[in-house]
């Protein structure tokens, strides 16, 4: 064979080889690593609070609603989205298989109200509960089936065991110039939770299809903010 020839069958004979080395559309994604969960920052409509931070208290805002908002993360692959799971309500999940609300509770003796979100960002409605004493406040991650997701036989959460709420300062709730118009904190997503229960501890009718809150003092055990 010519010498010519025997070029054109070593550059046809390499084609293969050329071509398989591309990438592989149709590959799985890489799995994803464990979840985990950490309490960013504490908000009121007049006041925040971080972990670490001395005093351990957090002053409530005038707003009628009495809302204390947390803030969490990890966030550091995606700014406004959890590390390594999908906030999502129940049915939302589709095949991921790392997926589910956040449930956001605080609880002082026999007071309690629980919240589930769909963001980094949950608030909850104190209404007519106590202040001026500590709550213990926590944060966990719960699968579709609505159960502690657990990694190394360890739920997934975050606690902050005593922070003392105080009462706000200096309200005219009657003229209402120092409350935001929708009883909330300024900056909280539209569709982070909802807190619309009865007393009994079960869950109430929301106001939008986004959430559900629980509160009161017969909560079950499972609603409870020790877990």
């Amino acid at each position: 064979m010519s010498r010519s020839g025997q070029t054109v069958m070593l550059a046809l004979s390499a084609l293969p080889f050329v071509f398989g080395c591309g990438d592989d559309e149709s590959a799985p994604p890489a799995p994803l690593g464990p979840p985990a969960l950490e309490v960013v920052e504490f908000k009121t409509t007049a006041d925040s609070w971080k972990p670490g931070d001395e005093p351990a208290e957090l002053t409530l805002g005038c707003d009628p609603k009495r809302v204390v908002g947390v803030n969490v993360g990890p966030t550091t692959k995606n700014p406004g989205r959890l590390d390594n799971f999908a906030l999502k309500p129940p049915g939302a999940c589709g095949s991921e298989p790392q997926c589910g609300p956040l449930v956001f509770s605080l609880e002082a003796g026999s007071d309690s109200v629980r919240v589930r979100a769909f963001s980094i960002f949950a608030e909850a409605e104190l209404g007519d509960l106590g202040l001026d004493r500590s709550y213990a406040l926590r944060v966990e991650l719960r699968d579709q089936q609505d159960r502690p997701v657990v990694v190394n036989g360890v739920s997934v959460s975050a606690e902050v065991p005593h922070l003392l709420l105080r009462s706000p300062e200096g309200c005219n709730l009657d003229g209402g110039s120092e409350a935001p118009e929708d009883g909330g904190l300024p900056d909280a997503a539209a569709d982070s939770s909802e807190a619309d229960a009865g007393s009994d501890g079960s869950i109430g009718e929301a106001a939008s299809d986004t959430g559900a809150a629980e509160s009161g003092a017969d909560a079950s055990s499972d609603d409870a903010a020790g877990g």
